[in-house]
């Protein structure tokens, strides 16, 4: 299995992840924000997620992404049928890639100045997809701690990075 496909794997692993949590939640705990992570509710954290999904796939092809310029859909943070029905497109198109070399050249826009002077940064397929695969976590566990401190239950691993996952089993082993 080439480094691609695992990429584009661990990033469809998690966005099902994501998927799975959004069909169990009741529509006021997707809404709802927590005293202890101000600034956004549940469905704003995944919508902020998605947007840098669509915007990674929307500038594949023309080997450009602008993660600054997302649509920011306010229906999918505050409507849940609406968030489901993106991951399952996204799931879609991620899965696709799996024949995409992962060192094809991209450029690439998000907060910050790029070396160049105007955003811009060089990457590639893979380091991008390494890159949503990391934002996902980290805003996944966000969500895990804003749905736990409301009392509902959310496993274990969600938003754990899969290395935090290997170590807890063995924390004996190092991880590669």
């Amino acid at each position: 299995m080439n480094a691609q496909r695992d990429a584009a794997s661990d990033n469809v692993t998690f966005l099902r992840h994501g998927h799975a949590l959004v069909e169990r939640l009741p529509s006021e705990l997707f809404t709802s924000t927590s005293a202890w992570c101000p600034g956004g509710s549940v469905g704003a954290h995944f919508r902020h997620c998605l947007d840098f999904y669509q915007s990674f796939l929307d500038g594949l092809d023309l080997g450009k992404i602008d993660y600054n310029d997302r649509e920011r859909d306010p229906e999918l943070e505050t409507v849940p049928r609406r968030a489901l029905e993106t991951f399952a497109k996204i799931v879609d198109r991620l899965e696709s890639l799996v024949g995409l070399d992962g060192n094809e050249a991209l450029l690439v826009r998000g907060d910050g100045s790029g070396p160049r002077g105007d955003g811009w940064s060089r990457s590639t397929v893979g380091r991008e997809l390494q890159f949503l695969h990391s934002h996902t976590i980290h805003h996944f566990a966000l969500i895990g701690f804003m749905l736990r401190a409301s009392g509902f239950d959310v496993d274990a691993s969600f938003g754990v990075a899969p290395s935090t996952l290997q170590h807890w089993e063995n924390p004996e082993a190092r991880v590669s």
